[in-house]
């Protein structure tokens, strides 16, 4: 206890505990007292077989095994060196020996814990001429003012050490800032949106003033370019991006319905029941009472109207084969989800900047395939199955006998004479069965693409059939595509995008 006493008074104590672990006097003591138990745990069996791994995972499997505690320094034991060794059965005395020996690691095993150390080390060799006390470093104090091109206080400006990001500040109303920073040779790194970022070496200078210069890409920061890609990546959080190959992933006869919970802050809700039918869109919520609330779709680069079209009235329904109600088909239906590249939707009111007005409610930017230079790329894909509505799902309905016994106990209970007499043999009719079906649904697309670096093609064809499950409801289409790009020049390209789709309900 002592000799602990002196090293804290001369103060060399952090310095010896970063090159030797000193064992606790207490266990020191009970290792004397109790030489037969540490020498049960030195003849512990333990089994190990490690290749290239850490010592550190290696010590805590042994610690594990023998039930004993490893006492080190992580300064002194190179816990992250990858070590091998195999042992089967053997005491754990010996598998320390070979384990650390050749690390220049020795080990004293007591009764409780292993107390590992440097080889060569002791306390009569850490005098104090050979270490020399570390001198912690002073901070110092720099002042001054943030300003613009004319001279004007640059309010909010961040202001952060280069070599410690973690020590900084900010300017206040006024340009100016006040800032502690370590002794030395330090870098600020002044930046402010809209300006250039700068580093400014401090030196020995007490007082700091930074004239900042304007970015000519400033706009880039808060405002998305429709046309451009360079600007999504900025504004990451006001843009969601769908893969077509994760459209893919769920059989949906329309990108309207493949685009349920597949991006964050884009609700859809399907209006109707009917094939095809019209798929409500909505984009941060909904924006206004008695205005529209779909988003402006753009496909390819040219805008469509996404209203529903098609028959709402009973004459022409029954005209049509079809039954009363809202039956209009979405016209984003009738780009199938195996054409699509990718979709981007823009959902700040920054991309009002490009598309004005007809953006207030969000953007859908849809890009679909196109031929890539390269060899002839042929693919085919198609499904088939049926849907139907499950007998759980159905109303519960009263058979004939029970409806019957049920009017007849409301006339009786407003003294009323009965109108079934033979309750039991009235017919039942399950009306939900009369009017619901098994309805198949089959999908097939195909498609080739490639060219050269000059010319690149892409066709494809695809037929879609789905009966609704009411008896009377269906939605069928069939779409070609066909788009070319040619590159005329190094400046100059031509493009050509063909559809044609026919649809019917």
């Amino acid at each position: 206890m002592k000799h602990f006493l002196f090293l804290r008074s001369t103060g060399w104590l952090l310095a010896l505990l970063g090159l030797v672990a000193l064992p606790d006097p207490a266990v020191a003591d009970d290792t004397t007292r109790n030489p037969e138990k540490v020498a049960q745990v030195a003849n512990r069996r333990v089994t190990l077989s490690a290749t290239n791994r850490e010592l550190k995972a290696v010590l805590d499997d042994l610690s594990k095994q023998a039930n004993v505690r490893f006492s080190y320094s992580s300064a002194v034991v190179p816990v992250s060196q990858h070590v091998t060794i195999s042992a089967t059965d053997r005491p754990l005395e010996q598998v320390l020996t070979n384990l650390l020996t050749p690390l220049q690691i020795q080990f004293e095993i007591t009764r409780k814990q292993v107390i590992l150390s440097r080889k060569n080390v002791s306390l009569e060799t850490l005098t104090p001429k050979a270490i020399t006390p570390a001198v912690a470093p002073q901070d110092r104090t720099i002042t001054r003012q943030i300003t613009d091109e004319a001279g004007q206080g640059l309010p909010g400006a961040t202001i952060i050490i280069k070599q410690r990001s973690t020590i900084g500040t900010s300017a206040d109303a006024n340009g100016r800032f006040t800032l502690k920073i370590p002794d030395g040779d330090q870098t600020l790194v002044v930046s402010s949106i809209g300006y250039v970022s700068q580093e400014v070496a401090v030196g020995n200078r007490s007082v700091v003033n930074v004239a900042m210069k304007e970015s000519d890409r400033s706009l880039n920061e808060v405002v998305v370019v429709g046309y451009g890609t360079q600007t999504r990546r900025n504004v990451t959080t006001a843009i969601s991006q769908v893969k077509g190959a994760e459209l893919r992933e769920i059989n949906a006869p329309g990108l309207d319905q493949a685009l349920q919970g597949r991006a964050a802050g884009v609700q859809v809700t399907k209006n109707t029941g009917a094939p095809g039918g019209g798929v409500s869109i909505r984009v941060r919520g909904t924006a206004s009472i008695l205005g529209g609330q779909e988003p402006l779709y753009i496909v390819d680069g040219i805008p469509i109207n996404n209203t529903p079209t098609g028959s709402t009235d009973v004459f022409s329904a029954n005209r049509n084969g079809g039954v009363a109600g809202n039956e209009s088909i979405n016209p984003i239906s009738q780009i199938p989800v195996d054409d699509i590249e990718t979709i981007e939707i823009l959902k700040d009111a920054a991309s009002a900047s490009i598309y004005g007005a007809r953006a207030a409610n969000g953007v859908v930017i849809i890009t679909t395939k196109r031929g890539k230079a390269g060899k002839v790329e042929t693919s085919l894909s198609g499904y088939t199955g049926f849907g139907e509505v499950p007998q759980n799902r159905r109303y519960q309905l009263l058979n004939g006998p029970e409806f019957a016994e049920a009017v007849n106990l409301s006339r009786r209970l407003r003294k009323l004479p009965i109108v079934y007499r033979d309750s039991i043999n009235v017919p039942s009719t399950d009306w939900q069965d009369e009017i619901f079906q098994r309805a198949p649904i089959n999908s097939l697309n195909a498609n080739v693409s490639g060219g050269t670096e000059k010319v690149r093609f892409s066709f494809s064809a695809g037929y879609f059939n789905q009966q609704g499950t009411i008896i009377g409801t269906k939605f069928n289409r069939i779409n070609l595509r066909n788009s070319f790009d040619f590159n005329l020049s190094k400046k100059v390209r031509a493009g050509m995008n063909l559809m044609l789709n026919t649809l019917a309900h």
